[in-house]
């Protein structure tokens, strides 16, 4: 019987030892996961982070996108009424223009008929010494 109990406890002791080796993988796995899922954990505190930064960017984009709309159609507007006083302002011009014309013909036609009247009262007093009697 001590030969029997003496394999049974080799046996055991030999199982034990293999149980042993597991326990000691089976620890060194343990670790390695654990390393692996910190390592996770940060590369997905990572990811969270720039999901933010990503959603953050896209509404500083649309932000951005908003106001060059904005800016456009300022833009475009301002052009139209700069346009539109351009365009008015070359309208006066014309109208300035032909005032100046009217302005000038009228002064032309006051000299020429201020000359006519010279001479018709010249007439008239040659004719009123030369003919006092046509006259009256």
């Amino acid at each position: 019987m001590k030969t029997e109990n003496y394999e049974v406890a080799k046996g055991i002791h030999s199982g034990y030892g293999d149980f042993l080796q597991e326990l000691s993988e089976l620890r060194k796995s343990k670790e390695d996961l654990e390393t692996r899922a910190s390592s996770l954990e940060t590369r997905l505190t990572g990811l969270a982070g720039a999901d933010k930064k990503h959603d953050l960017l896209d509404m500083e984009l649309e932000t951005a996108e908003r106001r060059i709309s904005e800016l456009s159609t300022q833009v475009r507007e301002l052009r139209e009424a700069a346009a539109k006083e351009a365009e008015a302002t070359e309208r006066e011009r014309g109208l300035r223009a032909n005032l100046e014309a009217v302005v000038r013909e009228l002064e032309t036609t006051l000299e020429r008929e201020q000359e006519r009247a010279e001479d018709f009262k010249v007439c008239a007093m040659y004719l009123h010494f030369e003919y006092p009697d046509l006259i009256h």
